[in-house]
């Protein structure tokens, strides 16, 4: 039995932001529609050598497709995000130290070509020791990709969209630096974790720590998004998944039992989002009830390291999308 324990009330505005006149055609030929989950797994193995992390795509009605992209060996895998408006594939390699970028065409031999690979050694080397981790991945509202790391330099690293470093932001450390995070649509406010039970923020455009936007009675807390219209923020922790309003109050919490979460990502039209949990499910929530809409569903291996969607709302792009006919998404208005 799954339930949701809301704590706090909340009465969401009606506010609706203006419809965009506007469609995104996915690419012909490509095999990724509007909605769809790409889960990064990994699976463990008696010699290191046998580790082997990869994304498997699932349907936005979390049916499996039976498709894995960014297959990686002998590491795994970690965060992921989609360009908007090419659809191509951004990964990141956990302890390889990579990102790699596949597109979403088929190629004769059904797959997508991997069409660069960025070696991020040279910025999350510390005095010389061994590299960090590279975690998380998201993009801004021009299409430039941001990149989390910890356990190394710490350092929030900015990329055009053809993959050329364009910035490297000195973060303060935290606990484990930066894990998970999101870009507001300011474009320069940044709510990021640091695996520690805090929600951070930083100003990107004047290169300094803001106030802490919240602390959690909930351990360590992992992934994070902002909701449109100011309607709060959601974080996904080892016990709860928290809504917070935008004062970094408490507004409710979802629990499952015996259930740790990690990964959270909302759906294109801004009502729904999807998160995983420490036993290899995932589960999608509507946002505004709560309520568990579906889930547990199996996640295809026992360690879920992040989601992404195709087209998924992130407030940097603030943009909420509907399905259209023939592979098309169509900008409507948010929640």
């Amino acid at each position: 039995m799954s339930f949701v324990r809301p704590l706090v009330a909340t009465v969401l505005a009606a506010f609706m932001c203006s419809a965009i006149p506007a469609s995104i055609q996915t690419s012909p030929g490509s095999s990724w529609k509007p909605g769809d989950l790409f889960v990064s797994v990994w699976t463990p193995a008696e010699k290191w050598r046998d580790v082997r992390g990869e994304y498997l795509v699932f349907g936005a009605d979390g049916v499996p497709t039976g498709e894995a992209v960014g297959v990686v060996a002998k590491n795994f895998t970690s965060g992921c995000a989609i360009e908007p408006v090419t659809g191509y594939l951004w990964t990141t390699s956990y302890h390889g130290n990579t990102i790699a970028r596949y597109d979403d065409l088929l190629n004769s031999r059904g797959q997508h070509d991997l069409i660069q690979t960025i070696d991020v050694r040279p910025y999350t080397f510390v005095n010389g020791r061994a590299p960090g981790a590279v975690r998380s991945i998201s993009f801004d509202g021009s299409g430039n990709a941001y990149v989390g790391t910890t356990d190394g330099s710490n350092r929030l690293l900015k990329f055009s969209s053809s993959g050329q470093l364009l910035d490297a932001f000195a973060m303060p450390a935290q606990s484990k630096g930066v894990a998970w995070f999101d870009i507001a649509t300011d474009q320069r406010t940044m709510y990021y974790t640091s695996d520690d039970n805090v929600v951070h923020r930083y100003d990107l455009a004047a290169r300094a720590a803001l106030p802490d936007f919240a602390t959690l009675m909930d351990g360590t807390v992992h992934a994070l998004r902002l909701l449109p219209n100011d309607q709060g923020l959601l974080v996904a922790g080892s016990i709860y998944v928290t809504r917070l309003d935008m004062s970094g109050q408490v507004a409710a919490r979802l629990w499952l039992p015996e259930r740790q979460f990690s990964a959270l990502n909302i759906t294109p039209d801004g009502r729904q989002f999807w998160t995983s949990t420490q036993r290899g499910e995932l589960y999608r929530f509507d946002v505004a009830s709560g309520a568990v809409l579906q889930g547990p569903v199996p996640a295809g291996a026992a360690n879920v390291m992040g989601l992404c969607l195709k087209l998924e709302y992130t407030a940097a792009e603030n943009v909420c999308r509907t399905a259209g006919p023939d592979g098309q998404a169509i900008a409507t208005a948010c929640p």
